[in-house]
């Protein structure tokens, strides 16, 4: 799986136009590494990949995703993920939903990863809130009770320009959530 998400991602390096097979490529990578994470049964139906409940992910194959530079491939997907929805397509939205998902299993009950993630791409993450990828709630469950990540990872610029997404986006929002 690692292999072929560089490969996929190695594309995207040198400007190549993504292809159908590519695209479901993609897709069925993702798919397999959330599976894989949750310990589930890839005998399932792998398009509840989204949907999937995941209480405990396990703690060596979170381990993996970071040793292994799949999370950093994940990420690079992610920082170039305006490309992919200015194509217009459905699967590459539901590709970029899929990346968020193995973030946040990669994190779920992992302080390691916790770190590794809001240290290196907290500002990537957060330049993808309100685009419909579950960004946000990567985010909210990175941070959500997690006090020691807040103080010693999050820095001012990063409040400043959550402050900033707030402010810009704050007519679209209902106002019970403030």
């Amino acid at each position: 799986a690692f292999e072929q998400l560089c490969v996929i991602s190695d594309k995207f390096m040198m400007n190549q136009f993504m292809n159908e097979d590519d695209r479901n490529s993609l897709t069925f990578i993702l798919q397999n590494i959330i599976f894989f994470v949750g310990d589930i049964d890839s005998n399932q139906d792998l398009k509840l990949a989204l949907i999937l409940s995941v209480d405990a992910p396990k703690r060596k194959r979170q381990k993996l995703l970071r040793e292994l530079g799949i999370l950093d491939q994940i990420f690079y997907l992610l920082s170039h993920f305006l490309e992919l929805l200015n194509t217009q397509t459905s699967t590459n939205k539901y590709n970029l939903q899929l990346c968020y998902r193995i973030v946040k299993l990669s994190f779920k009950n992992y302080r390691k990863n916790q770190e590794y993630i809001c240290s290196n791409f907290f500002s990537l993450m957060q330049n993808h809130i309100g685009h419909d990828i579950f960004a946000e709630d990567a985010l909210t469950s990175l941070l959500n009770n997690n006090q020691k990540l807040l103080e010693n990872f999050v820095k001012d610029s990063e409040i400043n320009n959550f402050i900033s997404l707030v402010r810009q986006n704050m007519p679209h929002w209902d106002g019970q959530y403030f």
